[in-house]
């Protein structure tokens, strides 16, 4: 008993390191484990260019069984995918998932819709390099932008939390 709640101490000692990063043009606060670094590119569309925008840390421990934390961002032409279109909206969130399940060679372990802030949002877990990886996302449509709020990690179970507090915590501005 007594190893279980020095566990949970050490657990929320730990848990004291994370801040609130804000992208104030992003328009959103994240809780991470140490500063993100931003990389921008722009990435040549049919519609015209697109600016690329993410925000990652990558842990530098090499036993670190959660490696990755990262957000990205674009602004995209409302034309595209109108915020009203369900199907259409469903059909990008697919499209996307199946497009960065490929990028990895993996596999859609789950996909589903999710609340948030009122703004069309999907939950996933893809799992990669035979199941020795995971990679667990949170993609959000807002306002012409798309959040994709992503982790990278091991497939044990037991990094979870940490993997949760970062993609939960999410915020868009106001």
């Amino acid at each position: 008993m007594k190893s279980i709640a020095f566990a949970c101490t050490i657990l929320s000692i730990i848990s004291l390191n994370w801040s609130v990063f804000t992208s104030e043009n992003g328009g959103f606060s994240i809780l991470s484990p140490a500063p993100l670094d931003l990389v921008t590119q722009r990435i040549p569309t049919q519609v015209g260019d697109i600016q690329l925008h993410t925000y990652t840390h990558k842990v530098q421990d090499s036993t670190a069984q959660v490696f990755q934390y990262s957000v990205t961002y674009y602004e995209y032409p409302e034309i595209l995918i109108p915020s009203d279109s369900t199907e259409m909206v469903e059909q990008f969130f697919s499209e996307t998932l199946l497009a960065i399940a490929d990028r990895l060679d993996g596999e859609i372990i789950y996909s589903e819709p999710i609340a948030s802030a009122d703004f069309p949002s999907r939950l996933t877990r893809i799992s990669y390099q035979g199941e020795d990886y995971a990679l667990k996302n949170k993609m959000v449509l807002a306002n012409n932008r798309f959040y994709l709020i992503e982790v990278f990690s091991t497939s044990n179970k037991l990094v979870d939390g940490d993997i949760n507090k970062f993609i939960d915590s999410f915020k868009l501005l106001e």
